[in-house]
């Protein structure tokens, strides 16, 4: 692993990591019904991570298998972060024979109390969405308020679970509605909190 810092700021510029395990012995601990596992050495596995001008990052790993020569997955990321209340992320994953996905989420101002926030998750490899999501967000000087409507697969025969969330928020006192926060925390990388 190595990382060059920033020596005025101390913010990480890039990050580069390559790994593999090494085995001593077969292992003694396997899912039900396998076989013990009796590999000698793990995939090799590889992240860079580099800060570009002008607030983009961009995010890379792989998984490569050296007995077949072969990738097994690989992940993309690229995000555009000025602030916290600007964040554009598409991200794109690839899992050899599992899956091929998309991933575009955003949270941006509308003016100085709105925000928009919304998240598009696709699988390539089955052409049907997986999780979408769409709201808004307002804010004051005493309250707050989320509203988002969410569309996700349940499971795999295509069934899809709908809801519409709305959270509010009394500053200093309560919330009500709590889901909602950790929907777009979970689903907008960089996506904080500010009230």
């Amino acid at each position: 692993t190595t990382r060059l810092l920033d020596a005025d700021s101390g913010r990480e510029q890039l990050r580069a990591g390559i790994g593999q395990i090494r085995y001593f012995r077969d292992r003694q601990v396997q899912l039900p019904g396998n076989p013990v596992a009796t590999r000698d050495h793990s995939d090799i596995v590889g992240e860079v991570a580099l800060e570009l001008p002008h607030h983009w990052n961009l995010n890379a790993s792989t998984q490569w298998d050296p007995d077949t020569d072969r990738g097994a997955k690989n992940t993309f990321r690229i995000q555009y972060q000025p602030s916290s209340e600007r964040i554009f992320n598409f991200g794109y994953r690839f899992q050899r024979d599992e899956l091929e996905q998309t991933d575009l989420s955003f949270r941006w101002p509308m003016s100085e109390q709105w925000h928009s926030v919304g998240r598009w998750n696709y699988s390539l490899r089955n052409e049907r969405d997986l999780e979408t999501f769409i709201g808004v967000e307002y804010q004051s000087c005493c309250w707050a308020m989320r509203l988002v409507g969410r569309r996700f697969l349940n499971d795999d025969n295509g069934t899809y679970n709908s809801s519409v969330m709305l959270q509010l928020v009394l500053k200093g006192l309560a919330k009500f509605g709590g889901s909602v926060e950790s929907v777009l925390e979970r689903g907008i990388l960089g996506y904080e909190q500010d009230f």
